[in-house]
């Protein structure tokens, strides 16, 4: 079913991997030729699977300690990480219960079931999930500002220990671009103008002969004529449908075509959305349809480049006080209204945005191609608010 050596190289960390399912799904990863670190609480129960492991030939650390515990989640990472000198993946299987009617269960009881699952979960997914970000390379389009949505994905990647190169428009722009890029360190500033093709295939040029080649892409690209974005959709000029369509889109399909070039196995590609592209919001007019047309982009994107192990995804991110966001017309009524009736009655922050953006560009996301991702306080998902009588 699978190919011999499908994971050759790669290390995979179970929790609860000294027996059952863990146990199990460790198996097969190591017959696939991963590399195995196993942990669980039972020392000699991890000892017993490893001895079954080494007998087919699978390399194999036992970590015991408990996934509760932070200090012993950074001591089964330091571990992996010396001997094996990555970690490439992370399967939280590690849980607990009692064989108990709910209603029958202590306090205590539940808190264990809760501190291990809950707790146990996060502990390795942010332990781990920042050495899986590590010397991860890649490309961010889209940042004009310290107040862009690509600058605060920028932040959080550069904060993770990722290297990237930033793009900017013009020699305008560049004057706002180069302070932020030397606040992360990035090593490259190209500059890049999406309207144009040959502009995106000599940025290519200079990213692959920087990098060789990359993990990840964030395209934050969007532009309309602001005077557009007020009033009605129908009044739409086409030099502007085109226009906007073309950045807006269309630039990130073509971003994609070159980037796949030169991405590594396992690589992603991410965009940003906006949930005018599903439901009719105040003004935003031919945006919104350029955004439909981008996570319809997604989609496609994603199943022509599933063969090359790429994943292709979008944020959709509530309303901000973005530059952007600015240019349409009455955006702060949108913003007030969104804070006043999503579900958690208030509206995003940037480096909420970054977290996700995070998960897209590791490991962490490794199964995941094709989706729009709300990060919106829960605002899509509301029919009509609550009355307040």
């Amino acid at each position: 079913m699978f190919k011999d050596n499908l994971l050759k190289n790669k290390t995979i960390v179970v929790t609860g991997g000294g027996s059952g399912l863990g146990k199990s799904m460790a198996r097969r990863f190591g017959e696939l030729g991963a590399n195995l670190v196993i942990s669980g609480r039972r020392k000699e129960v991890l000892e017993e699977a490893a001895h079954e492991f080494s007998e087919k030939n699978i390399d194999v650390l036992t970590c015991p300690g408990d996934v509760r515990k932070i200090e012993d989640v950074e001591t089964m990472s330091k571990q992996a990480l010396d001997k094996f000198g990555t970690v490439d993946a992370l399967l939280n299987n590690a849980a607990g219960n009692f064989i108990s009617p709910t209603e029958m269960l202590s306090q205590n009881a539940f808190k264990a079931v809760i501190d291990i699952v809950l707790m146990g979960t996060w502990n390795c997914t942010s332990v781990l999930g920042k050495e899986m970000i590590k010397n991860k390379k890649g490309i961010i389009f889209g940042i004009a500002n310290d107040h862009s949505i690509a600058w605060g994905i920028a932040k959080k990647l550069a904060e993770k220990g990722a290297e990237f190169g930033i793009t900017y428009q013009n020699e305008t722009l560049l004057k706002r671009v180069k302070p932020l890029a030397d606040k992360v360190n990035s090593s490259l500033l190209i500059e890049c103008d999406f309207s144009k093709t040959e502009s995106i295939k000599s940025c290519f040029e200079e990213i692959k002969a920087k990098f060789q080649n990359i993990d990840f892409v964030i395209h934050a690209a969007a532009f309309s004529d602001k005077n557009e974005l007020n009033g009605k959709y129908i009044n739409t000029s086409k030099d502007n449908f085109i226009k906007t369509l073309n950045i807006s889109c269309f630039s990130f399909t073509e971003i994609s075509k070159y980037a796949s070039e030169i991405m590594n196995d396992g690589g992603s590609l991410l965009t940003l959305s906006f949930y005018g592209s599903n439901k009719v919001m105040p003004n935003y007019n031919v945006m919104g349809v350029a955004k439909a047309a981008l996570e319809t982009s997604v989609k496609y994107l994603s199943v022509d480049l599933g063969s090359k192990n790429i994943r292709v995804n979008a944020i959709s991110a509530g309303p901000m006080r973005t530059l952007a966001g600015a240019a349409i017309a009455n955006a702060r009524n949108v913003y007030n209204y969104t804070q006043a009736n999503s579900a958690l009655k208030r509206n995003v922050k940037l480096e909420e945005i970054g977290n996700a953006a995070l998960y897209f560009v590791s490991d962490l996301s490794n199964a995941v191609t094709g989706e729009v991702h709300y990060v919106d306080c829960g605002f899509n998902i509301l029919g009509m608010p609550k009355s307040n009588t």
